[in-house]
């Protein structure tokens, strides 16, 4: 949301369940405010800890050098606890400049804190690399890219590791220039493991030893409950996990009670076969706080029985939950990125370009909002993880929380926003934006699609940061390309799509799941309960068709993974809770998904489309070429600006059964102003969340990572060997045929570039492409027919060839009308 709000107190916002994770937040909160330019700048130590996104390690024995110091910017002075020091490079050092931290003994580290110098002194860190030393390993690197230029503090997250030492490295050595810092800090265990996948709970049963409460609370997901256990004569407290089974298990996530008093500090985990022999796996301390703490084990374990005993502590301790973590087998849970790529903004919307590059976009302000700037934007080349230098848009569009889609001619087309009845749109070719004429009505969250006649429409999105038109119920647009032009349709209303919100109607008719069909018609299939097929032509009609399940699902998202065919998972009744209501049940969101089927006689046909072990608001579901989707990120609750209860596993959804498996964790939440999109390489970009309504923001993520999903791996988790596209025409037509030179025995499929934003990319769709001949030779000769349009959409698509469901690396066709 991009308005002012009523923030839920820190404490509530602290997250209590095993599945939360580091956010890579802005800590400008945690530093005092501007200094004149004669001034260092100086921080203050982390005055509330329940903002941060994970516990800021303790100081005490830390020692830092640097690659070169420049008087009196010592590299000391980044550990200097009164904050009246500073480091400086020094001004002759040509190569890479950098400043480490050494701690007295590994811990885990999920994120490094960087505090710029502020003022006529600032020499700000911009291409960076974070790299870490482990007890068993040298330097290697976590987290590389472009920071913002800008003084406030930025948190830059990394997957989870046991470090001896961290580094942050200036990479920007075109030219010899001075970097400097104010402080650094570092943030310890998110309580998580990234790369790994949590065990399904199914049959687990609990037993306490010296218990008081009962051990099943640690099973129920639900952090209000919990079992206690008390230290007495005859030994320590300790709750022991049946599995039912044996499984295959490497870490134990221990949820702490919310009585500060009774936590766990002291532990050991012992694993057992057959419960009554264990041997121990792993034994450490735990910092007196109340994240989620993570006990890694020594080796995976096979076991049936895992135990947790408090060796050190209070007399009574508590746990409220407990999961357990198994190893992720790539060619079944895919695999992410070995490092983060950091980006000088936060995106919240993305689009793939055809030349394969990412471009993303924020708002006037790279971190918060802002109502009267251009907006910023960042183009990654997500093979290299290089990130080309930020611009700003040339236009004066605020493009945040607007409509988008892609045009037949591969421009993107922007609507509204906080600039409410704004339009532009990018070239590709050209690397520019350009204003394009207003709509008639002020929109922000308004759900756009391009339609099978190649232009595009737009329906509701009341909401906008400048009142006007809040309560509004205003008719569709329809752009035309050829003319530049908007057209109204006063017979399709934005209450058409409402919600039974309680916030209003402003909310009501937000994020729409738009799905174009043939005739320039479209399929309202969400997020409200009630579908509708809305007409074009004219004045535009719109009828009832059915409803969908039983409840809305804002924040929830659609995508067409077959011709006709849209999956739909997620969502939560209400946009958000009302003040202090964040626990009640009606706020809950879904883990059910629907499937909606547009090709049989008589209307959409909705089945189950099965259930996902997380329920989840703010996730994106992303279209993958062999057919599956793959959902990532999310919340429980639609809690904005924060990181409280969320999902870090993805989930990959298989049309063959319905059946959902969990993907390998996350190391950083995606959340509210999150973005996930297919890359031409078949693999997804993941990254955004934060983007707050004023700094600070502690659930910043200027990032995001890279997932290979399991079909670019074979069954040892080796590269799987994939297919190749030869060559390809650069153009084809909807309804005519296509010719492609590619290796023997492939299938083709076209995936659409569409732009994402809020969840919500209704561009996207799969589209099997039915094979007419062959002509057998070194390269096989495909002949392959492309479906009319309204079943294809004119403009840019990614053409695959699959071989035993693994894909190519895609060539970029346009398909014209």
């Amino acid at each position: 949301m991009d308005e002012p709000t009523t923030r839920v107190p820190a404490r509530s916002r602290r997250p209590r369940w095993t599945l939360i994770a580091v956010a890579a937040a802005t800590a400008a909160a945690l530093t005092t405010g501007p200094q004149s330019a004669a001034e260092p700048f100086v921080t203050t130590p982390f005055p509330d800890q329940d903002r941060l996104p994970a516990p800021a390690l303790d100081r005490t024995g830390w020692r830092a050098t640097a690659s070169s110091e420049d008087g009196a910017g010592r590299a000391d002075g980044v550990l200097d606890p009164a904050g009246g020091r500073h480091w400086t490079s020094g001004a002759d050092q040509r190569g890479e400049r950098w400043i480490a931290i050494a701690l007295p003994t590994p811990r885990t580290v999920s994120a490094l804190v960087y505090h710029p110098l502020r003022g006529a002194q600032a020499q700000l860190f911009l291409d960076y690399r974070i790299d870490v030393r482990t007890p068993e390993r040298d330097w290697f690197p976590v987290s590389s890219g472009r920071l913002g230029h800008t003084e406030e503090a930025k948190t830059i997250a990394f997957p989870a590791t046991t470090a001896s030492a961290v580094r942050l490295v200036a990479t920007d050595t075109a030219a010899p220039r001075q970097v400097s810092a104010a402080r650094l800090d570092l943030l310890g265990d998110p309580g998580h493991r990234p790369g790994s996948v949590p065990l399904p709970r199914t049959g687990w049963t609990a037993t306490g030893r010296n218990g008081a409460q009962s051990a099943a609370a640690v099973l129920d997901d639900d952090p209000r409950t919990f079992w206690s256990g008390r230290r007495t004569a005859s030994g320590a407290p300790s709750i022991t996990l049946d599995l039912g089974r044996p499984q295959r298990v490497d870490g134990l996530v221990y949820a702490p009670p919310r009585d500060r008093s009774k936590r766990v500090l002291g532990y050991a985990v012992s694993t057992s076969s057959d419960g009554a022999q264990f041997t121990e796996v792993a034994r450490g301390t735990w910092s007196d706080d109340d994240y989620p703490k993570t006990a890694v084990f020594d080796r995976v374990a096979q076991a049936r029985h895992v135990r947790l005993t408090a060796q050190q502590g209070p007399e009574e301790v508590e746990a409220a939950e407990i999961t357990l973590d198994g190893p992720a087998a790539p060619a079944t849970h895919g695999a992410w990125s070995a490092r983060t790529i950091g980006l000088p903004l936060v995106p919240a919307a993305a689009a793939v370009l055809p030349d394969g590059t990412l471009l993303t976009w924020s708002s006037g302000k790279r971190t918060a909002i802002s109502t009267d700037s251009p907006t910023h934007t960042a183009r990654l080349r997500p093979d290299s993880g290089v990130v080309e230098p930020e611009k700003q848009a040339e236009v004066s569009h605020e493009m945040f929380c607007p409509g988008t889609t892609a045009l037949a001619d591969g421009r993107l087309l922007v609507t509204g926003g906080d600039s409410i009845t704004s339009t532009s749109s990018y070239d590709p070719a050209t690397g520019r934006w350009s204003r394009e004429a207003g709509m008639a009505a002020p929109r922000g969250y308004p759900g756009m699609t391009l339609l099978s006649t190649g232009e595009a429409f737009v329906l509701g999105g009341s909401w906008n940061s400048h009142g006007a038109g809040r309560d509004g119920d205003h008719p569709g647009e329809v752009f035309s390309p050829a003319t530049g032009r908007w057209r109204t349709l006063p017979g399709v209303l934005g209450s058409t799509i409402h919600t039974a919100d309680e916030g209003g109607p402003y909310r009501a008719d937000n994020h729409g799941w738009f799905h174009a069909v043939r005739g320039g018609r479209v399929f309202h299939a969400g997020p409200g309960n009630t579908m509708h097929w809305i007409d074009t032509a004219g004045s535009g009609t719109a009828t009832s068709a059915g409803t969908r399940g039983t409840q809305d699902a804002m924040h929830g998202n659609a995508a067409s993974y077959d011709v006709g065919k849209i999956f739909t998972a997620g969502g939560a009744p209400h946009y958000r809770p009302l003040e202090n209501e964040i626990a009640d049940p009606r706020y809950l969101a879904s883990n059910r998904a629907r499937l909606i089927d547009l090709t049989g006689a008589g209307g959409p046909r909705v089945t189950d489309g099965g259930a996902m072990r997380f329920r989840r608001a703010y996730a994106t579901s992303v279209v993958l070429p062999d057919g599956k989707v793959l959902v990532i990120g999310g919340q429980r609750v639609p809690l904005e600006f924060t990181d409280t209860d969320a999902v870090l596993t993805p989930e990959l959804w298989n049309p063959a059964d319905n059946s959902f498996t969990p993907q390998a964790t996350m190391a950083v939440p995606r959340n509210y102003h999150s973005v996930a999109t297919l890359l031409p390489d078949g693999r997804v970009f993941s990254g955004g969340g934060g983007l707050c309504g004023q700094l600070p923001c502690e659930t910043n993520h200027p990032d995001g990572q890279v997932f290979s999903p399991p079909y670019l791996f074979d069954r040892d988790g080796r590269e799987a060997p994939r297919p190749t596209i030869h060559t390809a025409p650069a153009t084809a037509t909807a309804g005519g045929q296509l010719t492609v030179e590619a290796d023997d025995g492939v299938s083709f499929v076209l995936v659409r570039y569409g732009p994402v934003t809020h969840t919500v990319n209704n561009d996207q769709r799969r589209i099997p492409l039915r094979t007419v001949s062959t002509s057998p030779a070194t390269r096989t000769r495909y002949t392959v027919e492309i479906p009319p349009a309204g079943d294809v959409l004119p403009g840019n698509h990614m053409l695959f060839a699959l071989k035993n469901g693994v894909p190519s690396v895609a060539k970029i066709v346009n398909v014209g009308l």
